[in-house]
């Protein structure tokens, strides 16, 4: 059992000469009974393994003794921190769709779920008595956190079990923003160093009210976000995101509108997210002005739109990806080829939507008016 007296051994990442030694380190101090001071990347965070109790203990005791006025709650921890997004249900087997949806997007990242649905009948019903106390709240929720940080990241593949995790705070109730500010009552046998966090705001801790995220805490992620990660994402995606795709995108918004009888800005509210984006665009540009006019005749909207860069990030949240030639799902596949079962052709049968860039207004009609039939579609496999 590690001594919860000695003075801390101190490691600087950015000096070390092995970092995966300092990994292997840090895994059998938690093993021996110890606490772990290491970054998270929104933060400094306490660690220890969550099947010895006496360090979890610890670990929520230093925690307690850093809150203040600005955290009442306690929402800086003790947290389990999971290894993926796909370890949620393992912890909270009854964690809705939107929950689902939201780790797998969000996860590794700084965001906290606190989670009450199907605890007990999960693995955290396999801790400790002592452990399951310190890490559940007063409503009987449990805090489950995937930090994005590369330290964190291979301590959890290596550990043995599940660690205990809190984020003490500075008396302002933001972040730690150093390791040694870790220092003091509950101290931890091993410090890690790796400079200012990445993401200064801290994590975000959040619980869900139906499928609906609520923030508890506010951090990298505000609510619309969140809102908005949680649901249905619609991917549409060209080549330079200035006239298929966001044509696409105007004309789907607007029958999809119509067909759950709200407005378009109403979407999001409704759990549907519509997006564009561009194999080879030039972030910022507006559409072409042929593709504004003949998408507002057909009853969308591309005023106020703005070209992107499709992003490992963008593919990674998608629901359904609608490509437009067969050299775009090419493309995207090799880059991208687990996103093969959500990633398909906008047209049915196979055939390409041609790129009308540089063509006349009757030539941008017609593709609107194709790009608009393939949609139905579309839209009838998803809103039948």
């Amino acid at each position: 059992m590690s001594d919860p007296n000695a003075t801390p051994e101190q490691v600087d990442l950015s000096t070390a000469d092995d970092p995966r030694d300092v990994v292997h380190r840090a895994v059998a101090c938690l093993a021996g009974g110890g606490v772990v001071g290491l970054p998270t990347g929104a933060g400094y965070a306490l660690a220890a393994s969550a099947l010895v109790p006496e360090a979890a203990a610890r670990v929520a005791s230093a925690l307690r003794a850093s809150l203040t006025p600005a955290d009442p709650t306690g929402a800086s921890g003790p947290w389990i921190c999971l290894r993926s997004a796909g370890a949620l249900p393992d912890w909270a087997t009854a964690a809705s769709s939107g929950a689902r949806r939201l780790a797998s997007r969000v996860w590794p990242g700084p965001l906290v779920l606190l989670m009450s649905e199907g605890v007990e009948a999960g693995l955290a019903g396999r801790l400790p008595e002592e452990v399951r106390s310190a890490v559940r709240g007063r409503s009987g929720a449990i805090g489950l956190c995937c930090p994005d940080h590369p330290f964190v990241e291979h301590l959890t593949r290596l550990v043995s079990g599940p660690i205990v995790l809190a984020e003490p705070t500075a008396p302002d109730g933001s972040p730690l923003d150093s390791a040694r500010r870790l220092m003091g009552p509950g101290a931890p046998a091993l410090l890690v160093d790796d400079g200012p966090p990445y993401d200064p705001k801290g994590p975000t801790v959040a619980t869900f009210d139906g499928d609906s995220p609520r923030v508890v805490r506010p951090g990298s992620y505000d609510e619309r976000t969140l809102r908005r990660l949680c649901g249905t994402i619609i991917l549409f995606v060209c080549t330079g995101n200035t006239c298929r795709s966001p044509m696409a995108e105007a004309l789907f918004k607007a029958m999809l509108a119509d067909r759950l009888g709200c407005g378009p800005g109403e979407l999001e509210a409704r759990g549907w997210l519509v997006l564009s984006a561009g194999l080879s665009a030039m972030p910022g540009a507006p559409a072409a002005e042929h593709a504004v006019e003949v998408v507002a005749a057909l009853g969308g909207s591309l005023s106020s739109h703005s070209s992107r860069r499709l992003t490992p990030e963008i593919v990674r949240a998608a629901d359904r990806i609608v490509v437009m030639t067969r050299g775009h799902l090419d493309a995207l596949l090799h880059h991208a080829p687990e996103a093969a079962g959500r990633a398909r052709l906008l047209d049915p049968e196979g055939f390409d939507i041609d790129d009308p860039v540089g063509s006349d207004l009757t030539t941008y009609r017609e593709t609107a008016e194709a790009i608009r039939r393939h949609l139905e579609h579309l839209l009838d496999e998803l809103v039948p």
